[in-house]
């Protein structure tokens, strides 16, 4: 019989503060598309905005899919839905300040000379600003 050694999946997280998800609804994930988040995933294909791809999780080909318009992928076989801010954050090994940073730089929002994203305003429930610091780029190091 053989083994198989499961690579390792996006951590479950608790949910993001309501602020950073207002501010990624709003002002990050409207210029962003599924191809910059999922499209280096095996086996990607676009159809229309829609996408399929393997499952970063259970690692089918094919059963990871995402509709245009939604910020999420989730798969047809383990049934694991994955936000993009969950997956970019999965990519920086859970850095989440590398996470917004890379989404921000994605998006086109500049990042200015204090390490905060520029143009962002208070969105309901208090200043994102005080919620993180970002580095610089995405090559200087966290603070």
């Amino acid at each position: 019989m053989r083994h198989h050694t499961p690579k390792p999946s996006p951590p479950r997280r608790n949910k993001l503060p309501a602020a950073l998800t207002a501010w990624l609804n709003h002002t990050i994930y409207p210029h962003l598309t599924h191809v910059q988040i999922f499209g280096q995933l095996p086996g990607y294909t676009d159809r229309d905005g829609d996408f399929y791809a393997d499952c970063p999780v259970c690692h089918r080909p094919g059963v990871f899919y995402g509709f245009k318009g939604r910020h999420v992928g989730q798969c047809k076989s383990c049934m694991r839905i994955i936000g993009w801010f969950g997956f970019v954050r999965f990519r920086y090994d859970g850095d989440e300040d590398r996470a917004i940073a890379s989404l921000a730089e994605l998006a086109g929002v500049t990042i200015g000379p204090d390490g905060q994203p520029l143009g962002l305003e208070t969105l309901g429930d208090g200043d994102i600003l005080g919620l993180f610091t970002l580095p610089l780029s995405l090559d200087d190091p966290p603070p």
